[in-house]
């Protein structure tokens, strides 16, 4: 009677201990799920805004999605730090918001895509238990971002780097197997307009760079 009484108080305490950590592994899980969104949020509104600056920039639609931005952030950033976040990573993209705020208030069309730029650049480092291919194909988009962001200073150098960062962040894409069973044409597609993209910095045609660049965007949105 007495091991049975010891019996029952140990499942007790092992099935408490698993109710414990399944409540735990759910609550993450949602943390994550809601990180994600918020992530996503930053990667639309981001390449909103830099689509949005164009020769005649509407500043006063782009001072209230910075606006806005800065009303999400608030709330993205602590679930950031909740899913320990690196706080060096996640500081810098509050400062770099504030420089992007300057430069919009300043109304300078160059700055204000290149700190764009910069902040899209912090999204795949808050990417929490996703995938290898997810992620390379947020650094992928980065670097083709950030290449974008100073084609208007003629650095055809650094816009070339950029690329073969892109190229190189892609390959993890066309490696995936898996993920080539269901993307195939796309990942394909993608990286063959990587290539395209990379070959007009010899010719130095910004013209031809933002057609492919935006076609670019879109096709690799698709994966």
């Amino acid at each position: 009677m007495k091991v049975k009484k010891i019996l029952v108080i140990a499942v007790s305490i092992v099935m408490l201990f698993s109710l414990t950590a399944c409540g735990k592994k759910s609550e993450e899980n949602l943390l994550i799920e809601k990180n994600a969104r918020g992530l996503e949020y930053l990667d639309i509104t981001i390449l909103s805004i830099i689509n949005k600056i164009e020769e005649e920039t509407d500043w006063q639609y782009v001072q209230t999605e910075i606006e806005k931005l800065y009303t999400s952030w608030n709330t993205i950033i602590l679930d950031l730090y909740k899913l320990d976040i690196d706080k060096n990573d996640i500081l810098s993209f509050s400062s770099t918001l504030d420089v992007g705020a300057q430069n919009i208030k300043a109304k300078d069309k160059a700055k204000t895509i290149i700190t764009l730029a910069n902040l899209y650049s912090h999204i795949p480092k808050y990417m929490k238990n996703d995938n290898e291919t997810l992620v390379a194909i947020m650094k992928t988009k980065a670097h083709i971002i950030m290449a974008y962001s100073i084609i208007e200073a003629d650095e055809w150098n650094s816009i070339a780097d950029e690329l073969a960062l892109a190229e190189e962040k892609f390959l993890t894409v066309v490696n995936d197997i898996e993920f080539n069973k269901t993307k195939k044409y796309h990942i394909e597609k993608t990286y063959v307009m990587i290539k395209e993209l990379q070959n007009t910095v010899d010719l130095k045609d910004k013209d031809i760079f933002y057609i492919k660049y935006k076609n670019l965007i879109e096709e690799i949105n698709v994966l």
